[in-house]
């Protein structure tokens, strides 16, 4: 084509690899397309782009369009590309069973994780030290548990005496941490110590981390944030910020609540409103249609032994019901 000759492509991206590259074009494809592609893989290839999209550095426009010209596809990108694992099980969700989605995507962050804390262990000695020493001990122990023994026997050697003598007490004692809870962690001092930006992607990664949290039990939702606040007060309070259960449906604007109701199924609905509130119930049903009102009321009335885990699921299908349609801003979550 006279068009494709006429482009300049630039050298060929060669610090990426090839099934980063791959991440790459997906991720700036229509979900529903890279979805339809993404069937077409084995597991291990899967597997292998998963990891990549959620570990994806960001990417420049011009790189992105060198990867474009690299593919001979007609497209451009306005905006930096960047990765994320939330990214990844989008894409996934587009194309695969719920199960094997979890599957992967269980896969993916645990070798993620460890991925994150090898990074660290590599931070000179004395600058993981200065950073340590301005946090909290117990953040301080937590992060000398999950890097190199080796790092760690430097930093503490770096660290002043009273404050190594606290951690070192603080790290004996330490209890078992989420891998979400440490994932974010991890990714505040990948930020701060490996980007030479410190600050810069804060937002996204609580973004990031607010959508792991949003498909989480509000008790284990709650669990996840104590322990981050003990440390990180002002960041557990921006994902809090963020974060939107079946409960908060209270929260949401009159025109919101309209708006929701006519996605959900009755079904869901019945299901939801199992032992809530009279209050809730009637705030609930009066976003309703009347024949729908009529059938949730019908069926509320004469409901029986239904089971938590079914109630729990109709709830968080409705939560993200909600935050489908605030991505779509097609509502607004914090309008009252």
């Amino acid at each position: 084509m006279a068009v494709r000759e006429s482009i300049s492509m630039g050298p060929p991206v060669s610090w990426l690899r090839g099934v980063d590259k791959v991440a790459a074009l997906l991720l700036t494809m229509n979900k529903s397309d890279a979805g339809r592609l993404l069937k077409h893989f084995n597991p291990q290839e899967l597997k292998d782009i998963t990891r990549s999209i959620a570990n994806l550095r960001e990417i420049s426009p011009d790189v992105v369009q060198r990867l474009v010209d690299e593919f001979a596809a007609d497209f451009s990108s306005g905006t930096n590309l960047v990765g994320s694992t939330g990214d990844a099980e989008k894409l996934l969700a587009e194309a695969l069973p719920a199960e094997q989605v979890s599957e992967l995507m269980s896969d993916v962050l645990g070798s993620s994780n460890q991925s994150l804390w090898d990074q660290i262990s590599r931070v000179a000695e004395d600058d993981l030290a200065n950073y340590l020493a301005g946090e909290h001990p117990q953040t301080a122990a937590l992060v000398l548990s999950k890097i190199s023994p080796m790092a760690a026997a430097g930093v503490l050697r770096q660290l002043p005496e009273s404050l190594r003598n606290d951690v070192s007490f603080r790290m004996l004692e330490i209890q078992p941490v989420s891998d979400a809870s440490l994932r974010l962690i991890g990714l505040g001092l990948q930020q701060d110590l490996l980007s030479g930006t410190p600050g810069k992607s804060a937002g996204k990664a609580n973004t990031q981390f607010a959508d792991i949290m949003n498909r989480l039990e509000r008790d284990q939702m709650e669990g996840i944030l104590q322990t981050i606040a003990e440390s990180r007060p002002e960041q557990a309070q921006a994902i809090r910020n963020q974060l939107f259960s079946f409960e908060d449906v209270t929260k949401l604007s009159t025109k919101a609540r309209l708006i929701l109701f006519e996605k959900v199924p009755v079904e869901t609905v019945i299901l939801a409103l199992n032992d809530t509130e009279a209050s809730f119930k009637e705030l609930v049903l009066s976003s309703l249609s009347s024949r729908a009102k009529r059938m949730v009321e019908q069926e509320l009335a004469s409901a029986q032994g239904v089971s938590k885990k079914d109630i729990a699921q109709a709830r968080r299908k409705i939560a993200e019901t909600v935050l489908a349609l605030a991505e779509r801003n097609e509502l607004e979550i914090h309008s009252e």
